[in-house]
């Protein structure tokens, strides 16, 4: 099994990446790292990049970092 690492999100660039990445054929699961700093709400962050992973039948792991485990609602 082959896990790519996303980028952070940033705008429709690094989103675009993002899909490039999901759709690659050798590619079986993505992780997203939440420690990146991205203009995006975890919420929207997701609701970009669920729908892509679902799209091309890919994992989307999310990544927390320590801090965020804590945290009670995300």
């Amino acid at each position: 099994m082959l896990i790519a690492t996303l980028p952070t999100l940033t705008g429709h660039e690094t989103q675009n990446l993002s899909e490039e990445i999901l759709k690659h054929p050798l590619i079986d699961a993505v992780r997203y790292n939440t420690g990146g700093d991205s203009p995006y709400t975890p919420k929207q962050i997701l609701e970009i990049l669920k729908p892509i992973a679902d799209r091309h039948r890919k994992i989307l792991y999310i990544d927390l970092e320590g801090r965020q485990v804590r945290v009670a609602k995300w």
